[in-house]
């Protein structure tokens, strides 16, 4: 192969990497699994990077979290004895809560009948008569998810993102900037009884 080639072949592509990252940088439409419409509060982040800052550091944004991706969110003393905590800290594979009480869920959703009490530093029953057999999916998430799909058990988002509060934000984010008002919803400007329900 020539040299004129070989500069042909790699500015080629160099230009495939550089259309794929410009890609992938783009606003997807297609909302992701969950119901339709949502986008999740990182959409909003583009426009409102002060407000989603102040958002993350919320009980709200941290409510549920993959201990895969934090470890430090589980809580509770674990060398501290408790009857109904048959399950180990290695079975938690995520958390609900980080404010008075926090519980424990499962690899297939199955909340633990275990659960931190941070007021009490000990630990409480939570739901024993079901014996960590409770579908967290079923019983827990279409009111700390956003997007909650109840046929598929999916959702766009965990824990309480932006769209809990401001519907969803797909006909928002991509609507032209001189057309965007009145495509979200503002609880403020709703009359009080909504905002309150909100």
């Amino acid at each position: 192969m020539d040299t004129g080639r070989r500069w042909q072949s790699l500015a080629a592509s160099l230009l495939a990497v550089v259309s794929l990252l410009a890609l992938s940088a783009c606003k997807s439409t297609a909302p992701p699994a969950g119901a339709q419409g949502y986008v999740g509060s990182g959409a909003c982040r583009e426009c409102h990077d002060r407000i989603y800052a102040s958002w993350q550091g919320t009980v709200h944004a941290m409510v549920i979290q993959d201990v895969s991706k934090n470890a430090q969110a589980i809580q509770g003393d674990w060398t501290q004895p408790f009857e109904h905590r048959k399950f180990e800290k290695k079975d938690v594979r995520f958390i609900h809560g980080v404010q008075w009480k926090q519980r424990y869920i499962g690899e297939k959703w199955q909340v633990y009948p275990a659960q931190w009490d941070f007021e009490a530093n000990r630990w409480a029953g939570y739901n024993v008569d079901k014996g960590g057999t409770a579908d967290w999916r079923k019983s827990c998430a279409s009111c700390h998810v956003v997007g909650f799909d109840p046929a598929t058990l999916t959702w766009t988002e965990p824990s309480v993102g932006c769209e809990a509060c401001h519907g969803p934000g797909e006909r928002h984010v991509n609507a032209k900037p001189e057309e965007r008002f009145g495509t979200i919803v503002n609880p403020a400007k709703l009359p009080f009884d909504y905002t309150a329900s909100v």
